[in-house]
């Protein structure tokens, strides 16, 4: 209430202020055009012109003050006696040069003579004209009676006050029934993010968005009991599922092991049982990845977070595999700088040897003829910027848009392993980029 409130306030302040600054400008405008382009500056300037004129034995002159004075504002001028003879000039078009009557001398002295724009000045030498060239100034006449002119100062100010106290009464008005009409809407928003809403009555200037705005919180409504409902199924059945088969799958592990040992076995028993035991962790990690996937998706799996040595993290993830016999085909280089060698970072370590694990696992898997592996890590101003990279056929196009998304893959497309990687690294407020060619992290220092 209380910022809606300052709102409206602002608004009329703000609509007033405008107003009132907008009707000073103008009036200000006005006066410096009236000011500026006045007959009275021109007079002024006539006046200290003419005062420049003196007469000798040669005739009428202008002294060089003058001169710079009639060049900064005209552009010729000429001195006429009482018969209308010129007496003096300067720059005096070609046309100009005549005698001038009396009447002449009247129609032109305050307007134009032959389109020329012209002002008049009497000296005690003759009559100054002055002129401007063609189409340069407009000029015009303008009459009020003078009682008028002396009300002026009130009729203005009274205008002002009729329109400052019109444009405040329809601000109050409007602003009132907008203010109306509004609070309802942001109760309606306020409840809708708090989860309290009631239905907006859909009437007055703001019906359809109260409309919409229940139509909107009815949606979410629905949306929100149908995920709550699907989470809360999907998080039984994961629990279900792993609980059912962790059991059986213990079992065939712990049977297996004990198969692998006995003598009786014929070499292709015992390859069969190697293929059972390594199936059988292969299902042991996918339920882990089932529940992990699950526990981060909905922030329930507990980061423990610690200060830990980043080249250690490394190199132990790429020593893990290649101490477990991998073929000759797979190669795993590691490229950290001296300079990297005591960095330190906070976070997971088990869960950031999983998601770096998981990736060095994706390439291996991906590329059944074999590639290079190449991990590399480069340290910025805020931030160490890790990369993975492999010589094979890289990311699909299709995976790295559901990555991008975390829109659901279709049955015959796995991405799980990836998607914990990218729920770990954002876990660790940290940011991963996927493209056909490697995969980026960035952890802040």
């Amino acid at each position: 209430m209380k910022s809606l409130r300052k709102i409206l306030s602002n608004f009329i302040l703000t609509a007033l202020l405008i107003i009132l600054i907008t009707l000073i400008f103008n009036f200000c405008i006005y006066a410096c055009f009236v000011f500026y382009f006045s007959t009275s500056k021109s007079n002024i300037s006539l006046d200290k012109i003419a005062k420049e004129l003196t007469q000798s034995n040669s005739g009428v002159s202008l002294s060089s003050n003058g001169l710079d004075l009639l060049q900064s504002k005209y552009s010729w001028a000429m001195l006429l006696d009482d018969n209308g003879n010129i007496i003096w000039d300067w720059q005096l078009p070609s046309d100009l040069f005549k005698t001038y009557t009396s009447s002449d001398i009247a129609s032109f002295s305050k307007w134009y003579l032959k389109d020329y724009p012209v002002n008049g000045w009497n000296t005690k030498y003759g009559l100054l004209i002055v002129g401007s060239p063609k189409r340069s100034l407009w000029k015009s006449s303008l009459e009020i009676p003078t009682t008028a002119v002396y009300k002026f100062p009130v009729i203005i100010l009274s205008i002002l006050i009729i329109n400052f106290i019109f444009i405040l009464l329809l601000s109050l008005l409007f602003g009132y029934r907008f203010y109306r009409s509004l609070r309802i809407i942001t109760n309606g928003i306020a409840g809708l993010a708090n989860q309290s809403y009631t239905p907006l009555p859909e009437k007055g200037m703001t019906e359809l968005l109260a409309k919409h705005l229940n139509q909107t919180a009815t949606l979410l409504n629905k949306q929100n009991d149908f995920l709550s409902k699907r989470d809360s199924a999907r998080t039984r059945w994961i629990s279900g599922v792993s609980h059912d088969i962790r059991t059986p799958l213990s079992i065939i592990m712990g049977y297996t092991d004990c198969l692998k040992s006995d003598a009786a076995l014929s070499q292709k028993q015992k390859k069969q049982i190697s293929t059972i035991e390594e199936q059988s962790f292969q299902i042991k990690k996918l339920i882990e990845d089932l529940n992990l996937t699950s526990k981060l998706e909905y922030n329930m799996h507990p980061l423990r977070f610690t200060k830990y040595k980043l080249s250690a993290l490394l190199r132990k993830v790429v020593t893990d595999f290649l101490n477990q016999d991998m073929d000759d085909k797979y190669q795993i280089y590691i490229d950290l700088p001296s300079s990297l060698e005591n960095i330190f970072l906070l976070g997971d370590t088990n869960l950031l040897y999983r998601a770096y694990s998981n990736i060095i696992l994706n390439s291996i898997k991906h590329n059944k003829n074999g590639c290079h592996i190449n991990v590399s890590v480069i340290l910025e101003s805020s931030y160490v910027s890790i990369s993975f990279c492999d010589s094979g056929k890289g990311i699909p196009k299709k995976i790295i848009e559901l990555l991008k998304t975390d829109s659901e893959p279709d049955e015959k497309t796995h991405i799980m392993g990836l998607r914990i990687v990218k729920q770990i690294i954002l876990a660790h407020n940290s940011e991963i980029t996927f493209s056909n060619e490697q995969i980026i992290i960035k952890m802040p220092l």
